[in-house]
């Protein structure tokens, strides 16, 4: 390790200017056939050079052209390493499996090519997440677990993309989560779903053929493509019920419904018509109350209300 001491103990020796007197020496010494490296050393300093030594010599040595590209790659690679470090999934946490479901977009239609899927929903932490597993063979062997499970506890633990249960067995099913899968029958779940989905579609232009009061659903899409439609609902007074009209994207009028509560299949007052975006699908009306509102069960043709049957 001469060299390092050497290094440490090397002062920076700065020539004068060169004279002509010097220069001659100097030229003398560079063209001279039996110029050494002192003597190159030397010539460097009549010139008005900095010789910094053996400092200099290893520097040149192992610089490359790519070292800036190097260590601008090495910072990168320490950053993302702590990000990554930073969102390890924690240990597994008591949660509450609120719902177990399949799915299948292709309708059992796409054989032999498995296109069903599980999907759950579990509560953990105070936060709500949905979780999308691609069925295998092996899928049947756990579904019953799953199935008993629902409405009970059970270990949980999750990160940003990822969530893991582990059932009765102690296997340890991994599903991915998504939240672009309207399927899910429980409101908290679907309030989730439709929460993600209301963020993804930003702020929305409202078409001037839709009333200011009506409410925006979210129905799914991925990407670039996304579907929402409008609903409004309001006590009708001629028929005793109430109505939800519907209007597409475009602001097209859709369609209209007579509902009652769910509750008592009466119909619900004009203040307490309140449609809760984040429970309501198409079709299917909940109100920030929790009242789901259904079809009223009567006979209409054309839209007006049939008052009297036809005798058998």
């Amino acid at each position: 390790m001469a060299w390092k001491n050497e290094c440490l103990t090397d002062r920076v020796r700065v020539g004068v200017r060169a004279s002509v007197g010097s220069s001659t020496t100097a030229n003398a010494l560079l063209t001279s056939p039996n110029a050494s490296e002192g003597h190159s050393s030397e010539a460097y300093l009549a010139l008005g050079g900095i010789d910094r030594g053996p400092c200099a010599r290893l520097y040149s040595r192992y610089r490359t052209r790519t070292m800036p590209q190097k260590c601008f790659g090495f910072c990168l690679l320490l950053f993302f390493s702590s990000v990554l470090l930073g969102t390890l999934p924690a240990d597994y946490q008591t949660g509450l499996l609120l719902e177990a479901t399949t799915y299948d977009w292709c309708h059992a239609d796409c054989g032999p090519f498995t296109t069903e899927s599980a999907l759950i929903c579990v509560q953990v932490e105070g936060k709500t997440l949905i979780g999308e597993f691609n069925l295998d063979v092996n899928w049947r062997d756990y579904q019953p677990q799953l199935q008993a499970a629902q409405g009970k506890s059970i270990p949980v633990r999750y990160d940003n993309r990822s969530v893991w249960l582990r059932l009765a067995d102690a296997k340890q099913v991994h599903f991915s989560q998504r939240y672009d899968l309207d399927q899910m029958k429980t409101p908290a779940c679907t309030a989730e779903i439709h929460r993600h989905m209301l963020r993804s579609l930003g702020d929305v232009k409202r078409p001037a053929t839709v009333p200011a009061d009506a409410i925006l659903i979210p129905e799914g899409g991925r990407f670039f493509w996304h579907y929402y439609s409008w609903v409004r609902c309001s006590f009708d007074e001629p028929e005793h019920d109430n109505i939800c009209t519907y209007w597409d994207k475009a602001g097209h009028k859709d369609y209209e419904s007579h509902v009652v509560s769910e509750k008592d299949h009466r119909p619900v007052s004009q203040n307490d018509l309140q449609v809760d975006a984040y429970t309501t699908r198409h079709n299917e009306v909940r109100l920030r109350n929790g009242i789901a509102l259904v079809p009223d069960g009567r006979a209409r043709v054309n839209g007006k209300l049939v008052t009297q049957q036809p005798k058998p």
